[in-house]
């Protein structure tokens, strides 16, 4: 069992979305197991709101990793986000400000933990963060198509400052 989480941001709300992945003789199964999501602060630029729905999310996640601990769960949390901003500062780059470094620093803290690079079109969690229909929605109810497959997964990518950084 595989513990995915997505977290996204929006000027209208951010978004954290948990799911998991088990494998069995009889298939593959994804779905979402716990979201959760808010209004966003005003006054903040989005790649710094995009770090409170990462904090979301692996707070999220490892909750539902520490609540399963007599099944088989693999201990990694693989954790997504769609701002390379947020992921160049949770990958410790670069001097930040109070805010970024606060957030960053409770990040961090999470062990097990790795931090990927999702498309937004792949990213079920901006359905959450902009106030989406989730009806009928097979992203929001089991997560990218691509998920159980690890040779599927979007390459990953390295950051570089920016401005925004």
């Amino acid at each position: 069992m595989k513990i995915h989480a997505f977290g996204d941001a929006s000027e209208k709300g951010v978004c954290a979305a948990v799911y998991m992945v088990v494998s069995q003789e009889s298939g593959t199964t994804q779905a979402l197991l716990t979201a959760k999501s808010r209004v966003a602060k005003q006054g903040l630029t989005i790649p710094r709101l995009e770090l409170i729905p990462g904090h979301m999310a692996v707070n999220l996640a490892v909750n539902v990793r520490d609540s399963l601990t007599n099944l088989a769960v693999d201990p990694m949390i693989h954790c997504w986000l769609d701002s390379t901003v947020a992921l160049h500062w949770i990958n410790n780059r670069g001097k930040h400000q109070q805010f970024v470094a606060n957030r960053v620093e409770k990040i961090q803290n999470h062990t097990n933990v790795t931090w990927r690079h999702v498309p937004t079109t792949d990213n079920p969690a901006d359905i959450g963060s902009r106030g989406g229909s989730v009806v009928d929605s097979d992203m929001w109810w089991k997560g990218p198509i691509w998920l159980a497959s690890a040779l599927e997964w979007p390459h990953d990518i390295v950051t570089q400052p920016s401005s925004e950084s």
